[in-house]
């Protein structure tokens, strides 16, 4: 995963209500900061486990 990468619909909820796509604006370990196509700003947290274990399946494979 990667700043500027494209996370695709609703990443099983682990965002909240937010069904749109999403843009990764900041990264940590268990942490992620998107901007959904509102241009709103939602944060996620996986509380310990790697970020992109959590969210790899909403990554498109060519977006890797």
């Amino acid at each position: 995963m990667r700043v500027g990468q494209v996370l695709h619909g609703y990443c099983g909820g682990f965002f909240g209500d937010n069904y749109g796509d999403k843009r990764v604006e900041a990264i940590g370990y268990d942490w992620v900061v998107c901007r959904d196509q509102a241009g709103r700003l939602v944060f996620g947290s996986s509380e310990g486990n790697p970020i992109e274990d959590t969210l790899k399946f909403y990554m498109q494979e060519n977006d890797e």
